[in-house]
């Protein structure tokens, strides 16, 4: 995959036209344009149980208003898959591109196994 492409993995046709608008970024390492994770997100990465490269995670942040509730999780290294642990304020949901659905991931913690340069959506549970 060529940098700057998108991966098919971060479809989000689900929310196209229903209002969310994106807030921010965040990135796990200091990369130029990112700020880092803030400590009261609502969406953080946690590194110590995190396998990421040097290259890190970006964290975009989507909701309504002031308040996130959704946030798309990318691999920023395009040559290594990586595990990142996402915590949340409550219980997570994940999205599946292949089939359009949410899916439970049982809990306020997950654990996403990103391809190289892969991302996956997130959001508090409804």
């Amino acid at each position: 995959m060529k940098r700057g492409t998108c991966s098919r993995q971060v479809r989000v046709r689900g929310h196209q036209g229903i209002g969310f608008r994106f807030d921010r970024v965040h990135a796990a390492l200091k990369e130029p344009g990112c700020e880092p994770p803030l400590a009261n997100s609502v969406f953080r990465i946690e590194p110590a149980s995190s396998k990421v490269t040097e290259h890190g995670v970006l964290l975009g942040y989507f909701g309504k208003g002031d308040k996130a509730s959704h946030v798309v999780v990318v691999n920023l290294d395009y040559r290594v898959e990586i595990t990142a642990t996402i915590a949340a304020s409550a219980d997570l949901e994940g999205f599946e591109a292949s089939t359009s659905t949410w899916s439970s991931l049982k809990g306020q913690r997950a654990e996403v196994h990103l391809p190289p340069g892969g991302g996956k959506l997130l959001r508090l549970a409804q």
